[in-house]
């Protein structure tokens, strides 16, 4: 586990490969903490700019996301020394979006679904004086959405090798696959919470509108947010590569055309090699 916090520099060409990966995250910090300074209030009401803003960050980040998927691809197989893969802005922007599409449309009907429950447990509580079916539906609500918190690695770790939107709903597929050795996914998962909460308090606190009123202040602050966010979704990637067993993970998912493209790619060269040798 210790390889997901220094792998990424083993790559001799780590910089050149994850600089346009960087630039991106820049790109969207900034857009982003500006956006913090626009924020609509009681006073100001609706800022359209902000809106637009925010959707602007959430379409940057598209590439991050896909690139991070190539990244998890790369990952499984490889241990000391991990090869990153390069950029390819179409083909993770692609990728990006079809993740963000799948998981915010899981999270709009499953929330959707809740609201409803809130709803309706909230009335009930009204009409009756009973708060009894308030306080149970928010605890089925946290209960539910921390479950789904749980699904969240294996569910990206089956989305990078299965390019499918209905990877996002295959819950008992999901389980078959993380039960596989469970004492593992709950280790990995364990750390990668950590990571996130930690990393999205300390960004959280730097972005406060406060300290990005001062123009040097909010350089300041987008730099160390954009290279945390960097460091971390490197980091991420690799701890979910590695919270599942791939071999019996990719007969559950049915994919085999990853380890044999592995293969040809490396047999090419002798098919090569012979032919030479039989010409010659």
């Amino acid at each position: 586990m210790k390889n997901a916090f220094n792998y990424m520099f083993r790559d001799t060409d780590f910089l050149k490969k994850t600089y346009v990966f960087f630039l991106f995250i820049l790109f969207s910090v900034t857009v982003s903490n500006y956006a913090n300074l626009l924020q609509p209030n009681s006073i100001t009401g609706t800022n359209w700019y902000y809106v637009a803003l925010s959707f602007i960050t959430a379409i940057v980040m598209f590439i991050p996301q896909g690139y991070i998927l190539s990244l998890i691809k790369s990952a499984v197989h490889q241990e000391e020394i991990c090869f990153l893969p390069n950029v390819d802005i179409k083909r993770n922007f692609i990728q990006g979006l079809k993740i963000s599409v799948a998981f915010g449309l899981l999270y709009f009907l499953i929330i959707a679904l809740l609201s409803v429950l809130l709803t309706v447990s909230l009335v009930a509580g009204l009409t009756t004086g009973d708060k009894t079916y308030f306080y149970i539906t928010i605890a089925v609500i946290l209960f539910v959405l921390f479950i789904l918190f749980c699904y969240f690695p294996v569910f990206t770790w089956m989305f990078a090798f299965k390019d499918n939107f209905l990877t996002y709903f295959r819950y008992i597929l999901a389980t078959k696959i993380f039960c596989l050795d469970f004492k593992r996914y709950v280790l990995y998962f364990t750390v990668i919470t950590v990571i996130m909460v930690t990393s999205a308090f300390i960004t959280g606190k730097l972005s406060n509108p406060v300290y990005l009123k001062n123009p040097l202040a909010f350089a300041a602050i987008t730099i160390v947010d954009s290279l945390i966010m960097y460091y971390v979704m490197l980091v991420l990637a690799y701890l979910i590569a590695k919270s599942i067993k791939p071999t019996e993970a990719f007969e559950l998912l049915g994919v085999f055309q990853y380890e044999k493209t592995e293969e040809t790619e490396t047999s090419e060269p002798e098919t090569n090699s012979d032919e030479t040798e039989t010409e010659n």
